[in-house]
């Protein structure tokens, strides 16, 4: 994908989803502040998540599953406080889940399953009180689940 996209500065959807796009993410993506969804699932993209994005405050949807992503979940995307759907699945990612994820008061759908995620589920994702669809299946997730979640 192009750095100039980054330059695009009226954007406000990306749709380039179930193509066979490669390479990375540009971080310069973090510089489109009207940027309201950015759909990429179903590609071949390649490397980590720009911690960039986490600056988009317009930003309410962002669609990465299907990818050969890698690299851990960024804590900056518990800045962007307009997310209702965070879909990451289906990609190389590892590490734990962000607690700071628990910040995005918007968020009806987390959709993480099928990656190589490890570690406990944070008892701050029960603070996700418009929360409707939560999906970490086929990781390596460990301990039990926070009775947060019932909050």
């Amino acid at each position: 994908m192009p750095t100039e996209l980054g330059n695009l500065k009226r954007l406000v959807t990306l749709h380039l989803w179930y193509n066979t796009l490669t390479n990375t993410i540009p971080t310069e993506l973090g510089n489109l502040q009207s940027l309201v969804a950015l759909f990429l699932s179903g590609n071949k993209l390649t490397g980590t998540i720009p911690t960039e994005l986490g600056n988009l405050q317009s930003l309410d949807g962002l669609y990465l599953t299907d990818n050969k992503l890698t690299g851990t979940i960024p804590t900056e995307l518990g800045n962007s406080q307009k997310f209702v759907g965070l879909i990451l699945s289906s990609n190389e990612l590892f590490g734990t889940i962000p607690t700071e994820l628990g910040n995005l008061q918007s968020l009806t759908n987390l959709v993480l399953d099928y990656n190589e995620v490890t570690g406990t589920i944070p008892t701050e994702l029960g603070n996700l009180q418009s929360l409707v669809g939560l999906e970490l299946g086929d990781n390596g997730l460990t301990g039990t689940i926070p009775t947060e979640l019932g909050n």
